[in-house]
């Protein structure tokens, strides 16, 4: 029975293939075979099987996976719920390159015109429910 990681340190980011890999167990809602995510990945990677095997064993070995055998067959579940990912890398990026500024990463979307009109109402709104 798979158990979720509640807490993931700041030190833990994944490297860019290894994210690659959990975006595929996370858009699924079931227990995915080493074949199944190769295929998935296929699409947009030209990666080997292999190379597939060596990223679920790190993943597996860092505590984001768990792998679950049925005879032969190897079952990856993905223990690091996306949004708790999420934000954590949000955190991470926000002190990393705007000193913990909301405020500045704001300004820089807004001024690289990066937010729609639509998006700006939304988080107004979401900023007037939260007071």
């Amino acid at each position: 029975m798979s158990q979720q990681k509640n807490k993931i340190s700041e030190e833990e980011h994944l490297p860019d293939a290894e994210l690659e890999v959990m975006g595929v167990l996370w858009r699924s809602d079931r227990p995915m075979k080493t074949s199944d995510i190769h295929g998935m990945l296929k699409q947009e990677k030209d990666w080997s099987i292999s190379t597939v095997h060596a990223l679920l064993a790190r993943l597996t070995e860092r505590g984001f996976v768990e792998l679950q055998k049925q005879g032969r067959i190897k079952y990856y579940i993905p223990l690091v719920k996306k949004e708790n990912y999420q934000k954590k890398e949000t955190k991470s990026f926000l002190k990393k390159f705007y000193a913990n500024s909301a405020k500045s990463l704001i300004a820089t979307l807004v001024e690289e015109q990066a937010v729609t009109p639509e998006e700006w109402l939304e988080l107004c709104r979401m900023f007037e429910e939260e007071k």
